[in-house]
């Protein structure tokens, strides 16, 4: 990975679901440097900004926003956001002069889950069945290599076969099985 000096740091963007009704979400954004940090929240890709806020960091930020109408995240409807950061770094030199020198993106969706030994799991305060499938990290005769249409094509068989969750054996899922499973409706279950 190629990085600028000032960056966002490396899977250090977090955001979660604080409550459903109303929509809060909380952002983390960890930068290795102090400047500023444009958050934009968008419903998908290409879409106008639904929030926005710039706000001075010292290296970590925390966020809370409310999303207006959202939609919820859920394995029969699975509505997704995304948040887009820029780090605005402050020069090193002693200019008032300021750079975007990163900007990262994450896709989210807005739910809550729940275990209970009564009801079982719940999303967003409904009951949900797990249909789940244990999965290899590899992709068979493509081998342990990830390829994002491979695991793309690999969710979507499983969820038209009636699947909703999906557990990894071995190895950690990969980020382009993550994106699958989040754009599919999938839960996935983690050892």
């Amino acid at each position: 990975y190629v990085r600028p000096k000032q960056h966002i740091l490396r899977n250090k963007i977090r955001v979660r679901t604080l409550s459903v009704d109303p929509a809060v979400i909380e952002a983390e954004v960890n930068t290795n440097a102090p400047g500023k940090v444009k958050l934009e929240v968008v419903a998908d890709a290409g879409s106008d900004v639904i929030i926005a806020a710039e706000i001075h960091t010292d290296g970590k930020l925390t966020k809370q926003f409310e999303i207006p109408d959202a939609k919820l995240w859920s394995v029969n409807t699975p509505n997704l956001y995304q948040l887009r950061v820029t780090f605005v770094a402050e020069q090193e030199n002693g200019q008032n002069k300021c750079m975007e020198t990163d900007q990262e993106e994450v896709i989210f969706g807005i739910r809550t889950l729940k275990w209970d030994k009564e009801t079982g799991i719940t999303i967003n305060g409904e009951r949900v069945i797990l249909r789940g499938a244990c999965i290899h990290h590899d992709n068979g005769v493509i081998g342990a290599e990830t390829f994002p249409e491979a695991e793309w094509y690999r969710c979507k068989r499983l969820k038209e076969a009636g699947f909703n969750a999906i557990r990894s054996s071995h190895h950690p899922m990969s980020r382009a099985m993550l994106d699958a499973c989040d754009h599919l409706g999938m839960l996935v279950m983690d050892e």
